[in-house]
């Protein structure tokens, strides 16, 4: 159940990050850090606080203020459910080399269940397996960041 119904809240949680052009840092505004930051971490499942995390929510966030009409999906919510996959799938990196850095930066990444991996393709490589977790980790942000309460 989506309970974010205030496109506000989510452009509010958008502009309380800085993303520097130059170094590519991402981070939370001094003066938001007590409003979000246990959210934050709590969106890196148990990871240590990186850069592809920050930047995950940062894109994913964009994503739903700037080029989804939430009030038109809120309505019907397989429309958002839809779109969240779309989101998701479009933010996991497809290269193989890509992937082989996500989970080099943490290896905990590779340990997945593969019961929860849609696996019916009877070529599928390593590389595969691993942009399905990232495809994972990227939908579940997204819907821990649609069903927050803010």
């Amino acid at each position: 159940m989506i309970t974010t119904t205030n496109k506000e809240e989510l452009k509010k949680f958008l502009d309380a990050f800085i993303w520097t052009d130059c170094s590519d840092e991402i981070y939370l505004k001094e003066d938001q850090k007590e409003k979000y930051q246990d959210f934050v971490r709590e969106l890196h499942d148990d990871e240590f606080p990186n850069h592809w995390r920050y930047k995950m929510i940062y894109l994913l966030l964009d994503q739903f203020v700037n080029q989804y009409d939430l009030e038109k999906l809120y309505l019907n919510e397989e429309n958002l459910e839809d779109s969240l996959h779309e989101i998701a799938d479009s933010l996991t990196d497809v290269y193989n080399n890509c992937l082989a850095l996500w989970l080099n930066e943490f290896n905990s990444r590779g340990c997945i269940d593969l019961k929860n991996l849609d696996m019916d393709e009877p070529n599928m490589t390593i590389f595969d397996l691993i942009g399905k977790a990232q495809y994972e980790a990227i939908y579940s942000m997204g819907y821990q960041i649609l069903n927050h309460h803010y």
